[in-house]
C-alpha cells in the first residue's frame, strides 16, 4: 500500500472522533438539564411517596448510567499493542531525544507499517467510543421517560406545574 493512501485512511478515522465527541457534548447537556431540572422541582416531602421514590431512583441509575457512558466513550482506552512512534500516548512515553532519533531513523517500511497500526488502533478506539455513544442514547432516552414521568407524578400529586428554572 502507499504510504498517501495509509496517512489518508488514518486522517479518515481521526476525523469521526470529533463528530462522535461532539454528539457526547450533546447527551451531557441533555443529562445536566433534566437533572437539574429535577432537582428544582423535586421536594423533601415528595419522596414519601412510593411511586416518585421509585422513579426518582429509576431516573438516577439512568442518567448515571448514560453519564458513566460519556464519559467512558471521552477518555477510552489508550493502550496500544506496540510502541508507536505516531500514536500520541506512545510519543508521550519517549524522551524528546529518542523520539527524534528513532522518528529520523526509522525506515519507509516502517513508517508505513506504523501508520497502518495506527489506522487499525484508531478504528478500535473510534469504534468503542461509537458503542458507549449508542448506550448513552439508549440510556437518554430511557432516562427521558422516567424524567417526564417522574416530574409528571410529582405534578399530579401535589397539583403544582414544573418549574424549569
Amino acid at each position: 500500500m502507499d504510504r498517501d493512501v495509509a496517512e489518508r485512511l488514518l486522517d479518515r478515522t481521526h476525523a469521526f472522533i470529533p463528530r462522535i465527541d461532539a454528539r457526547v457534548s450533546f447527551l451531557f447537556t441533555i443529562t445536566g438539564a433534566q437533572l437539574a431540572i429535577a432537582v428544582v422541582n423535586l421536594r423533601v416531602e415528595d419522596f414519601s411517596h412510593l411511586t416518585i421514590t421509585l422513579l426518582a431512583v429509576a431516573y438516577l441509575v439512568s442518567a448515571g448510567w448514560v453519564v458513566v457512558c460519556l464519559y467512558n466513550s471521552t477518555f477510552p482506552q489508550l493502550e496500544n499493542s506496540r510502541r508507536s512512534l505516531l500514536f500520541f500516548k506512545d510519543i508521550s512515553g519517549f524522551s524528546r531525544e529518542d523520539y527524534v532519533h528513532a522518528a529520523s531513523t526509522a525506515s519507509p517500511d516502517e513508517l508505513l507499517e506504523d501508520i497502518l497500526s495506527q489506522v487499525w488502533r484508531n478504528a478500535q478506539i473510534v469504534d468503542e467510543k461509537y458503542r458507549l455513544l449508542r448506550w448513552a442514547w439508549r440510556g437518554t432516552w430511557v432516562s427521558l421517560v422516567l424524567w417526564i414521568c417522574l416530574l409528571a407524578s410529582s405534578s399530579w400529586i401535589y397539583q403544582r406545574i414544573p418549574a424549569v428554572g
